[in-house]
């Protein structure tokens, strides 16, 4: 283990230390002329420390880890009042939150919530579709539930524990007297679950505490130098506008019909030809800073952007104001967001479907470039999938089979068949597909199902 959040450190004021074994403790605690209660806090290892780029005691319940892996992350811990808390005392803590949410959002990190959140969220994966997994650990939903889940909403974050299959045992994270209830919570970035490998209660870990522990399983690389680096590249995806690609031609005209000055040389006319096109396509096309490690998003536009922004402006008014006026505009705003989201997702994907079925019938190099970089992708690896009948096939070589037969079907309507054209592959001595490779590519695949539905 890495890393641990604490809830409850019971320390006052707020610092660093050194502990047995090279492990540094972070704390966040209550004013040092308080009773010591409360507190939040990380400890993490000496390596991981190293990766430490900066962090903030935020408050007695909030305490905030940066640091840079293969995306910057910032970590918070949160301690939530509890459900029987005062109304000021749950607002405050979750308009700090969500100010910390925000802070971190700006500066491009990726923000993940842990702790003791103190809210029981139920299992109704189809009200809180996308937020909710298939796996909850109870049906109870509290008022402090209902926070969590609009804070996810708000955000775009998963309830990460509902989404891997374990027993109840392996669920609940907390037990009393009174009973046991899920209360703690990994809140992760939609963009990041496919980082999350697992996430369960390990009960047989000492703590001194009512509360199991609980660990999320990740896959974060590691930033190999430490830093985060950009760059600039031209916006060339605005080339597919007729009109910026015609004032981008006339441009490069423009600028070759300047006289030569006796310029004869090879060199001289290739590099006047680059300086055309580069000068041009800066000028009409601009240019957009890319800041390595930070995924670009195809679907994400200016009008998307705009429309969540009024939805999170929607969600904060009616936070402050407890209208049910507000609560039903921030309804509006948030489902018209959804379904905005969702199209531009849609015609994102159709696009990309019709770019690759253009490269596989008019540029075989790209479209095969394409599919290396896809295999590459994913890491986990494919332990079953079900047949054209609906059957699961655990066996390697059924698994390997059925995606044959997948493959072979889906391409039924082209000039040839993936076999026919494997010979004429082998006849233009060009790189073909043998079993072992198809073999490698399904082991790395995100999971077992096929990627759309055969007939």
């Amino acid at each position: 283990m890495s890393l641990l959040g604490m809830s409850e450190v019971k320390k006052k004021g707020n610092g660093t230390q050194v502990m047995d074994g090279n492990y540094v403790l972070r704390y966040s605690g209550v004013a040092m002329n308080a009773r010591a209660k409360g507190g939040v806090g990380f400890i993490v290892t000496e390596e991981m420390d190293r990766k430490v780029t900066s962090w903030k005691a935020v408050s007695s319940r909030l305490i905030t880890l940066c640091f840079d892996l293969e995306v910057s992350i910032t970590l918070i811990q949160a301690y939530a009042p509890t459900e029987d808390a005062h109304l000021v005392e749950k607002e405050e803590f979750y308009d700090e939150l969500q100010r910390q949410i925000d802070i971190n959002e700006t500066a491009g990190r990726r923000v993940i919530i842990m702790g003791d959140l103190n809210g029981r969220v139920g299992q109704d994966n189809q009200t809180n579709k996308g937020i909710l997994g298939p796996y909850g650990g109870e049906d109870e939903v509290n008022t402090n539930g209902e926070r969590i889940l609009d804070l996810c909403a708000l955000n775009n974050m998963i309830v990460a524990n509902s989404y891997y299959n374990h027993k109840r045992i392996h669920k609940i994270t907390f037990k009393s007297a009174q009973g046991s209830s899920l209360i703690d919570y990994f809140l992760v970035p939609k963009e990041l679950k496919s980082s999350i490998n697992d996430v369960k209660v390990i009960r047989g870990a000492e703590l001194s505490t009512d509360h199991y522990l609980l660990v999320a399983d990740t896959a974060f690389a590691k930033n190999r130098n430490g830093k985060r680096s950009s760059y600039q590249r031209v916006k060339w995806e605005l080339l597919n506008d007729e009109a910026i690609a015609r004032q981008y031609q006339e441009k490069i005209e423009m600028k070759l019909q300047a006289p030569l000055n006796g310029e004869d040389e090879v060199e001289s006319r290739w590099s006047r030809l680059k300086a055309a096109i580069v000068d041009s396509s800066r000028e009409v096309c601009r240019l957009k800073s890319i800041k390595e490690g930070v995924k670009s998003t195809k679907w994400w536009s200016q009008e998307i952007k705009v429309l969540v922004a009024e939805k999170k402006h929607a969600w904060k008014k009616w936070k402050q104001t407890r209208d049910p006026n507000d609560r039903a505009e921030y309804e509006l705003k948030r489902n018209w967001c959804k379904r905005q989201v969702a199209g531009a997702k849609k015609q994102s994907w159709k696009e990309f479907g019709e770019r690759i079925e253009h490269d596989f019938s008019h540029d075989n190099k790209k479209f095969w470039k394409l599919i290396r970089h896809l295999r590459g992708k994913y890491s986990k690896k494919v332990r079953s999938v079900k047949d054209s009948q609906n059957k699961l096939r655990v066996n390697i070589r059924e698994v390997l089979e059925v995606w044959r037969e997948f493959y072979e079907r889906k391409f039924k309507d082209d000039r040839h068949t993936l076999r026919d054209w494997h010979e004429e592959e082998q006849e233009d001595e060009q790189e073909n597909i043998g079993f072992e490779e198809v073999e490698r590519a399904v082991s790395r695949m995100k999971n077992g199902r096929q990627q759309e539905k055969t007939q």
